[in-house]
């Protein structure tokens, strides 16, 4: 309710923090709260906001560092495909890569998501997946 307050009040839904470039959108993506990230986006938040590459975070993540990642790479992670499905839907780009060259499902896979999360990020023609070379007898 505080959200809807705000947002409905005129709060910039786009306003990135001056130190680290994380939106309220990633703050909520990393989370289950499809209700909150629907809020935002019918707002105008982007989907495809990046953080700054290097700076501290804090939020509850494998590191303490941001690293140029979308809201998307955080719903990959935490792992809810409403909120997945909202954010491609909204546009999100999953093929944007972050500071390591990871894309959404690349952090979907290191926090071992189901399968139903991998296809969602995996889908046919969107030219995100393993990057193996094409002589590589594991692409076969």
């Amino acid at each position: 309710e505080c959200l809807k307050w705000m947002v409905e009040a005129g709060a910039n839904v786009n306003r990135a923090s001056d130190h680290n470039g994380e939106t309220a959108l990633h703050g909520v993506a990393g989370s289950a709260e499809a209700r909150s990230v629907r809020l935002l986006l019918e707002h105008g938040a982007n989907p495809n906001a990046r953080t700054k590459p290097g700076m501290r975070t804090y939020a509850l993540w494998r590191d303490a560092r941001v690293r140029g990642e979308t809201p998307l790479h955080r719903a990959a992670a935490w792992g809810s495909p409403q909120v997945i499905q909202l954010l491609l839907d909204a546009g999100a780009d999953p093929t944007i890569r972050d500071a390591n060259k990871d894309t959404p499902l690349s952090w979907a896979s290191w926090y071992l998501r189901d399968k139903s999360i991998i296809d969602q990020l995996w889908y046919e023609g969107s030219g995100v997946g393993p990057d193996f070379p094409p002589d590589n007898p594991t692409n076969s």
